[in-house]
Parts: C-alpha cells; sequence; structure tokens
C-alpha cells in the first residue's frame, strides 16, 4: 500500500509532465456522438474515453478530482490534520492513549482497547480502521491476514519493548 506522502511527491511529478490542474472537455462529432476528455492545465489530453458511454462523465470527473493539484492538497490537508491531533494528545495512565485525541501512525501495530468485550488486543490501525492479526488463517502469500475490529475502540498504547531490549 502506497502511503499518503508517496502519492503526493509522484503527484509533484505528474503535474511537472502534464500539469497540475486537470479539466474536462467534451466533444460533440457531427454524426451526433460525444466523447469526453480530461485535459491538462497545458492543454494536453490525458485520457479520451470512447463514444456515448453512460460511464465516460463520471469517469472524467473522477480522474478531475484524483490530479495532481487536488492530491497533493489532500496530503497537505491531511498532516497538518495529524499533526494538530499529535500536539493535543494526551496519555492516559500507564501509556494509554485516548482515540479521540490522536490515533497511531498509519501502519503501526499498537494494543488497543475494545471497549465493547472489555479486551485488551494487538492489531494495526490503516488509513481510519483498526485490523487484527488473524494467526489461524495463512494467506496464499505466507503471511497472515488481517481482518477488521468492529466494535468501539477507545485507547491505543504502543507495544511494550522486547525483554532485555532484544527484537
Amino acid at each position: 500500500m502506497i502511503n499518503l506522502t508517496d502519492l503526493a511527491e509522484q503527484a509533484k511529478e505528474m503535474a511537472k509532465i502534464h500539469g497540475a490542474k486537470w479539466d474536462n472537455s467534451l466533444s460533440k462529432y457531427p454524426d451526433g456522438t460525444v466523447q469526453f476528455e480530461v485535459v491538462s492545465s497545458k492543454g494536453e489530453t490525458i485520457v479520451t474515453t470512447g463514444r456515448d458511454k453512460n460511464t465516460d462523465s463520471w469517469l472524467c470527473d473522477y480522474l478531475i478530482l484524483c490530479s495532481p493539484e487536488n492530491i497533493v492538497a489532500i496530503a497537505k490537508y491531511v498532516a497538518e490534520l495529524e499533526q494538530r491531533l499529535n500536539a493535543t494528545a494526551q496519555p492516559v495512565s500507564d501509556g494509554w492513549v485516548k482515540c479521540s485525541e490522536r490515533m497511531p501512525d498509519n501502519g503501526e501495530t499498537v494494543q488497543f482497547y475494545l471497549a465493547d468485550d472489555k479486551a485488551i488486543k494487538q492489531g494495526r490501525f490503516i488509513i481510519g480502521s483498526w485490523y487484527q492479526e488473524q494467526d489461524w488463517c495463512e494467506s496464499a502469500y505466507g503471511g497472515m491476514i488481517d481482518s477488521e475490529v468492529c466494535g468501539d475502540i477507545t485507547h491505543w498504547m504502543p507495544l511494550p519493548a522486547a525483554p532485555g531490549g532484544q527484537d
């Protein structure tokens, strides 16, 4: 999975090639058919759709939302939001952090408190969702499969260091 910082860097590179802002245009042909295009701020066509497909307009609108300018703006907003949340976080007793104050870094494995079960579990926080490793189910790639945790997760804490400083 690509992280948001890498995605923003790729978008900046794309902007150098195709321009940062994308728009759409509609070409109408003499026979009455139409064709949608995504056009860059440099005036070049990024994507041309087929003629008279119901999804073409939607696809072009989606691609415009994915323009380099918008991706960079989203990445900047998320970084600012994370910085504000991290600055206000107050650890609870014994190293627990309230989820309402700050969430773990994306992909970080932590312990979390599942209030519905009144249980402490271990898992990862990935793009707004909690996942718990399912040790009974091997994936086709030789690793474990994670499953999304449903319920009210109220607190989390980093994993403790290994005994004696070992990994």
